[in-house]
């Protein structure tokens, strides 16, 4: 409270605030600090800790809203912090076994940013934890052969090739 005290209108202080009543399992109050850090910050890790934060304390009631602030997550969110906030939103579908919309979510950023290589990343992940491992090496093979004078599409490879434990084949597409 005292970090508040001294700043009210530091949206850290107050999402540390929420946090703080999340835990304690005062949702209601929770809530509303959270809209308040948004009003104060709206950035896309405010977005993304607001949506985990409704999809959890309300255990689906509130699923609609929690989608709805992982997607303006997405729209606030710099290049930079792009595949973070697709990831978050991946991972609320994923979580409710919406699949379909986890591979038209990613497909879609991947159309609609087609410099962001690390969207390729999470699908692959995504395919090759549903045990689709030739989907999954099809797509980052893939941005290789789209984008050759990128360095970042082989890191992508090399990072898919290193989590199955393809070592050479990881070390190989670094190099």
């Amino acid at each position: 409270v005292k970090a508040v005290e001294v700043a009210p209108e530091a949206p850290g202080a107050v999402r540390v605030l929420a946090s703080s009543f999340d835990n304690r399992k005062d949702y209601t109050r929770a809530d509303e600090l959270y809209k308040k850090a948004l009003e104060l910050s709206p950035d896309m890790n405010a977005y993304i800790e607001y949506g985990r934060f409704l999809s959890r304390a309300y255990k689906g009631e509130r699923n609609e809203d929690a989608e709805a602030s992982f997607r303006k997550a997405i729209e606030v969110a710099k290049p930079e912090q792009l595949p973070d906030a697709y990831n978050a939103l991946a991972n609320f579908y994923f979580r409710r076994d919406r699949h379909e919309d986890v591979v038209k979510l990613l497909e879609e950023g991947m159309a609609k940013h087609p410099d962001q290589v690390q969207l390729i990343y999470l699908l692959a992940r995504f395919y090759s934890g549903r045990g689709d491992e030739v989907k999954a090496r099809e797509l980052v093979e893939q941005a290789t052969k789209a984008n050759p004078k990128d360095p970042k599409p082989y890191l992508i490879v090399a990072a898919y090739r290193a989590r199955l434990n393809d070592t050479p084949g990881a070390q190989e597409a670094a190099e």
